[in-house]
């Protein structure tokens, strides 16, 4: 079965080249969201089986509170992008893994599978 991801990232080219990655390993990516609001409008319309997300979102919310609410509603597989372990560590109330920055594409496929 292909998974299908969300990515939650607010630099579009990064996200893009998220993308590109994903879909060359088999994955299917069914949305990029930059915004906190956007995000949950894709996930309840898509349902993704993995959401891939960026800690640090433009906007109000960040991505952790994001991947909070998404999960507790959808219970999602969560994915945080962070260049910081301790601010992903000190997070508890989902289940999660987090890939850190710089993101190699061998990386990001063996932590989503």
């Amino acid at each position: 079965m292909t998974k299908s991801v969300l990515i939650v990232e607010d630099e579009a080219i990064v996200a893009k080249d998220y993308k590109t990655m994903l879909e060359k390993s088999g994955f299917k990516v069914i949305g990029i969201a930059d915004t906190s609001s956007e995000a949950f409008v894709v996930a309840k319309k898509e349902r993704p089986d993995i959401i891939l997300m960026d800690i640090n979102l433009k906007g109000e919310v960040s991505g952790i509170e994001t991947a909070k609410i998404i999960y507790d509603i959808y219970k999602p597989e969560i994915v945080f992008i962070t260049g910081f372990e301790e601010e992903v560590l000190v997070f508890a109330g989902i289940h999660y893994k987090y890939i850190k920055k710089p993101i190699y594409e061998w990386n990001l496929i063996k932590t989503l599978n």
